[in-house]
Parts: structure tokens; sequence; C-alpha cells
């Protein structure tokens, strides 16, 4: 009894040895990620949310800063992103706890399908759809998260300051 419990030990013991030991190539590849990343658009990353929150948030910043000054010289339908929200020409004004914000440059975005009158319209795979990327430079990140794997996708009419899109890959029947 007492040669089980030790052999059962041992074995717990290698187990946490062998996870401690590939815990520092985990920990060093979870500061690898960089704006560069942009380029490889199936580079698929796994650790997301093993990284620090504010490492993630100080990369999307970065990713979205990038594709704004990218954009500004391009001609409008080559743009990821077509304007800063939060520029001089944001017309925004307090309302309570919340502000009220109004950008007339979202009125050149392409307006939504004449079929489309409800919010819940069944699913058309020939209509518009976040899976139809037209630039691969539209996707920021590749995530396979616990739940399932997402991509994140620039927004060429952004609402607010970094404003971009997570959209879950297609779901299994």
């Amino acid at each position: 009894m007492f040669q089980s419990s030790t052999s059962h030990a041992a074995k717990q013991s290698e187990d946490v040895g062998e996870a401690l030991s590939r815990a520092g190539t985990l920990i060093a590849d979870l500061n690898t990620l960089d704006q560069d990343q942009n380029t490889d658009t199936e580079q698929l990353t796994h650790n997301w949310s093993l990284r620090p929150v504010a490492l993630n948030d100080c990369f999307l910043r970065g990713a979205f800063k990038s594709l704004l000054e990218q954009s500004a010289g391009l001609p409008v339908e080559q743009q990821l992103v077509a304007y800063d929200a939060c520029d001089s020409l944001e017309v925004r004004a307090p309302l309570g706890f919340f502000r009220k914000r109004l950008d007339a440059r979202r009125n050149t975005k392409p307006k939504k399908a004449n079929d489309q009158l409800l919010v819940c319209t069944p699913f058309d795979p020939n209509s518009f759809n976040f899976s139809k990327i037209k630039n691969p430079r539209e996707r920021v990140l590749k995530l396979q998260l616990q739940s399932g794997r997402y991509e994140i996708l620039s927004n060429k009419f952004p609402l607010f300051a970094n404003h971009m899109l997570l959209v879950a890959e297609e779901l299994g029947a």
C-alpha cells in the first residue's frame, strides 16, 4: 500500500515537472505576439487568454493605429479603416453619464440590403456576412479560445476609438 502511494506521488511529481518544464516555453511564447502577425493571416493564436489583459489591449490598440496609418494615404475602396472615430470631425455632446455622438462619415458606408427588414432575418450565405473577407489584411488576428475559433477584423467605419469586430468562425452543424 505504501509503495503504491509512493509511486502515485512520484508520477504526480513527474507530471508537475513536465508541465513546469513546458511553462517557460509557453510564457516566452506569450510575449512574441506583435504587429508583424498581421502579415501572416493564417497564424492562429492559442494562448490569448493566458496573456496579461494589458498586453492584449496594447497589441490591439497598436494594430488599430497601424491600420489607421496605413489606410490614411489610400483610396477609399482600399482603406481598412476609413477614419479615426475620435478625431476633430467627431460631433459629441454629454448626455448625463453617457455621451451622444454623431459622425457623418458613417453615412458613406454601404447600405443594408432592402430585403433585410428585421434584425432576425434568416442567414443567407450569399448575402453580406463577415466571413466574406475581400482583403486578408482586414483580419487583425485569428484566435483559438476554449469556446472556439474567432477572428478579430478591422472595422472600416468605426463607432469609437479602436473599434474592431470579434467574429466567430462558422459553427458546426
